[in-house]
């Protein structure tokens, strides 16, 4: 009986901590949204840059992400390099960045896909 609880007991602290949570895009932002004037994007095959600071566009594609939802994938090993790596800019510096399917050390599939919105913004900005 001794072996079965602390054998039910170890399942349940594993389980507690492989629990990622899902959310949207603001959900996980840490800082104020509103505040945030400049958005940078790194192209991750080319590392190439470009830097969003006209309000209308930093809006948009703010408005074109913050409901995304953010899924953790089961395989959560680590992976080498990323498509795009974009990075918040409020005054008081960067205060939130995320991989086209990465927040911090998670990997997450995000639903509708986030990709083609920031290859969208990359392509205009570098363009533009």
């Amino acid at each position: 009986m001794k072996r079965v609880l602390l054998l039910f007991l170890a399942l349940v602290i594993w389980l507690g901590g492989c629990g990622l949570k899902s959310g949207t895009f603001t959900e996980f932002y840490d800082g104020k949204i509103d505040h945030v004037n400049k958005i940078i994007i790194l192209d991750g095959s080319t590392g190439e840059s470009v830097a969003i600071s006209n309000k209308d566009n930093v809006q948009g594609l703010i408005n074109d992400i913050k409901k995304i939802n953010f899924n953790p994938l089961e395989d959560q090993s680590e992976r080498d390099g990323f498509r795009y790596w974009v990075s918040f800019i409020e005054e008081d510096g960067e205060t939130f960045s995320f991989g086209d399917s990465q927040i911090g050390e998670q990997y997450y599939k995000t639903e509708p896909d986030v990709y083609p919105i920031i290859k969208k913004y990359f392509d205009q900005e570098k363009e533009g």
